[in-house]
């Protein structure tokens, strides 16, 4: 009886060892892309001044018209999002009737912005800022997420964090 339960455990392990996945040599690794969007969102800035630039960053955010929807100057983190309206209906009569991207059909429209501070050994702060545009459909559902890495988003957002910055130092 033992043996046969035994057995039985291990026709079940050696099933559900089939049927898991394998992760990518590759997962993890650098690529030259993976470094021009490391380098195009972010920015180094000789402050050590954390709690000030976290301001900085969220009145720039607002100014832009995205709304803070959390935020913690301890951890060095702020999360912003801004919302649009999807496609009307003359898109989705083409769609149906041409066929085309799925992503016309959106009801709303996000994007998300997440920025991370922290303070290095020689007390300089460094900035990350990555958008995400996040897409759903007509029930309501997420239909649509991805990392948006068109250089104008970190461009505008960085050049505006530049002169918010500068102007913060100015009123010390």
């Amino acid at each position: 009886m033992r043996g046969l339960a035994r057995g039985a455990a291990l026709c079940v392990c050696i099933v559900l060892s089939g049927c898991a996945q394998q992760v990518p040599d590759n997962m993890l690794s650098w690529t030259g892309e993976t470094m021009q969007y490391r380098e195009l969102s972010r920015r180094v800035y000789e402050t050590s001044k954390e709690e000030h630039a976290l301001r900085a960053v969220g009145g720039v955010l607002q100014d832009l018209g995205y709304q803070i929807t959390e935020g913690d100057h301890t951890l060095g983190f702020l999360t912003a999002a801004k919302s649009g309206e999807g496609a009307g209906l003359g898109a989705h009569v083409l769609v149906a009737l041409f066929g085309g991207d799925n992503r016309a059909l959106l009801r709303e429209r996000h994007v998300r912005v997440s920025v991370v501070t922290h303070i290095d050994r020689a007390r300089r702060l460094h900035v990350r800022a990555t958008f995400q545009a996040i897409g759903i459909d007509g029930y309501g559902n997420m239909a649509m997420a991805e990392k948006l890495d068109e250089p104008e988003f970190y461009q505008g957002f960085f050049s505006k964090l530049d002169k918010a910055l500068f102007l913060e130092g100015q009123h010390e």
